[in-house]
């Protein structure tokens, strides 16, 4: 079998970390997410090389279930990534001591990690009230390498982005170009990651995608960028509306 690209899988699992990071997903935006995560998981499933940097599919999915309130299905996740890491690592701690059990939950062993798995494990009766503050995912992970255990940088920077799209061109039954501009309204330089959502008046023809700009945004400074954007059902001509997100 073809080996599957480090880069490739190191670019794909980060951006969708980055989604789980940007704000706390919707429903339909979680469901997108993990759909994104189980293709991962198949291109990747057979190569022997990622090694212990697999364990981030298994994170991906503990803040899924997280978020989905499966307290005791995102607990058996992250620990299921310290052990195929090696080791416990700062946000694995900070994550795991804001979990609260449930009981009533019905515990599915993370391995393998399938959706047919996912979706037969129960749904817990408890909500945590607190969203984990510290999950900045993509900057945790830009200091793995470097053996940093500290987020002591985490929001240290003042940024705010407005964004608003400028056209949209149907290039085929199933894609959509989006023209997008961002401004950093903040007062200080930052790298915006941008989620854009798609969708027609009845949300039967519907597409997610994910843009982070590849340098820092100054001040006040205006970023154009396009994308091309998958829509359901080869629904690309009924899209009525484009809502963006800037993180």
């Amino acid at each position: 079998m073809k080996r599957y690209s480090y880069d490739t899988y190191n670019k794909q699992v980060g951006e969708i970390l980055q989604r789980l990071d940007a704000s706390r997903p919707s429903m339909f935006e979680l469901k997108d997410i993990e759909n994104r995560l189980d293709r991962l998981v198949v291109a990747c499933r057979d190569d022997s090389e990622l090694g212990t940097d697999r364990f981030k599919l298994y994170v991906a999915q503990a803040i899924i279930e997280f978020y989905r309130g499966n307290t005791v299905v995102a607990r058996n996740f992250m620990e299921e990534a310290v052990g195929i890491r090696g080791g416990s690592f700062n946000f694995a701690d900070e994550f795991l001591a804001n979990l609260s059990p449930v009981e009533s939950e019905v515990v599915t062993p993370p391995r393998p990690m399938s959706a047919h798995q996912r979706k037969s494990s129960g749904t817990g009766t408890g909500v945590l009230v607190v969203i984990i503050g510290i999950i900045v995912i993509v900057v945790w992970f830009q200091h793995l390498g470097s053996g940093s255990s500290s987020g002591d940088n985490i929001g240290s920077t003042n940024t705010s982005y407005s964004a608003e799209t400028s056209g949209t061109i149907v290039k085929n039954p199933a894609d959509l170009e989006v023209f997008a501009k961002i401004k950093n309204t903040g007062d200080s330089s930052g790298t915006p990651s941008c989620t854009l959502q798609a969708n027609d008046d009845s949300s039967t023809y519907t597409g997610v995608d994910v843009v982070t700009r590849t340098s820092p945004l100054q001040a006040g400074g205006e970023w154009d960028f396009r994308d091309d954007m998958t829509i359901t059902h080869q629904g690309a001509q009924y899209v009525t509306s484009v809502n963006i997100d800037c993180q």
